[in-house]
C-alpha cells in the first residue's frame, strides 16, 4: 500500500479483489466520500487500472484547487472552471492535454452529484479568449493543444536500435510495439500464455479490458521464441 501526499488530501493505493484501487482521503485520513462513491462508477465502467489512478490523481488536482478557492464541488459554475484553468498554468503549468483532461473530469463529477455540468455560456467575454475556446454548443471549455507532427523514424533508424537491445526480451518488446503496434500498457500485460500453441497468434488485453486476438509477424514470433528458450528456459 502505497500514499501521495498533497496539502491536506492524499491518494491511496489499496487492493480490493486482487485489483488495484486508488481513494482520495482527507485531512482526516478517511475516504472522501464523494469522490469515493465517483471513483467507484469508474470501476463500473471497466477503465482499466491506469485510467483510474489518472482521474484519481486529477481528482486529487481538483480537490487541492478546490480547498485553495474555498469552493464545493455542488457549487460549481462556469466561472469556476475558468479559475480551475488558471490555477493548473501556474509555473510549473500542467501540459493543455492534462487540463483538458481534468476539466472534462471535473465537469462529469460534478454533473454526477448534482445532475448538471457546470458550462461557461459566455467564454468569448473572458479574458481566456484567445486562450480555450468551446468545443459545444453547452459551453464545455477547453484549451487549444498544440499540433503534433509525428516524424516517422527511417529503416535505418529502426534497425539502429534494435541492434543497440542487449536482450531478447528488449528486442520483444521493441518489435511487439512497433511491428504489431500495442502499447505499452498492453506489452506489459502479456504473459506466456497469451500467445497460441502454434506462436503465431497473440491475445491481448486493449483498453477497458477489451480482447482481441491479432497474428504475429514472423519475425516477432521468432524473437518471443528466442527470448523464451535463451531467457526463460522452462
Amino acid at each position: 500500500m502505497s500514499t501521495h501526499t498533497h496539502n491536506t488530501f492524499t491518494v491511496r493505493k489499496r487492493q480490493r479483489r486482487g485489483l488495484p484501487l486508488w481513494q482520495l482521503l482527507g485531512s482526516d485520513g478517511q475516504p472522501v466520500e464523494q469522490a469515493e462513491r465517483f471513483i467507484h462508477t469508474l470501476v463500473l465502467r471497466g477503465l482499466s487500472p491506469r485510467t483510474r489512478r489518472t482521474y484519481a490523481y486529477d481528482l486529487l488536482e481538483a480537490y487541492r484547487w478546490m480547498d485553495e478557492a474555498e469552493r464545493q464541488p455542488e457549487q460549481l459554475v462556469g466561472e469556476d472552471l475558468v479559475a480551475f484553468i488558471d490555477y493548473q498554468q501556474r509555473p510549473p503549468p500542467a501540459a493543455p492535454s492534462t487540463i483538458n483532461r481534468r476539466l472534462r473530469l471535473l465537469q462529469r463529477f460534478a454533473q454526477f452529484l448534482t445532475g448538471t455540468a457546470p458550462v461557461v455560456d459566455a467564454w468569448r467575454q473572458h479574458t481566456h479568449a484567445l486562450h480555450f475556446h468551446s468545443r459545444s454548443r453547452r459551453g464545455s471549455v477547453r484549451i487549444k493543444e498544440p499540433h503534433r507532427v509525428v516524424h516517422p523514424l527511417k529503416d535505418t533508424q529502426v534497425l539502429e536500435f534494435y541492434s543497440s537491445l542487449k536482450t531478447w526480451r528488449d528486442r520483444s518488446i521493441m518489435l511487439l510495439m512497433w511491428a504489431e503496434g500495442l502499447r505499452a500498457a498492453e506489452v506489459l500485460a502479456l504473459t506466456v500464455n497469451d500467445i497460441d500453441d502454434a506462436g503465431s497468434g497473440l491475445r491481448i488485453q486493449g483498453k477497458g479490458d477489451k480482447q482481441r486476438v491479432m497474428p504475429l509477424a514472423d519475425v516477432v514470433s521468432m524473437t518471443l521464441r528466442l527470448y523464451g528458450q535463451l531467457e526463460r528456459p522452462t
